[in-house]
């Protein structure tokens, strides 16, 4: 039996934000984006 989203998400509340930073960082390689670093 799996552990819904929502129920590991109540055990462990860095996973929302883990998983958005996941995203993000998918949907910034599929289009292409690219940031420049300062320095």
């Amino acid at each position: 039996m799996s552990i819904s989203w929502v129920s590991r998400s109540r055990k462990d509340s860095k996973l929302i934000v883990q998983a958005a930073a996941q995203a993000q960082h998918a949907a910034d390689h599929i289009l292409g984006t690219t940031f420049a670093e300062d320095g």
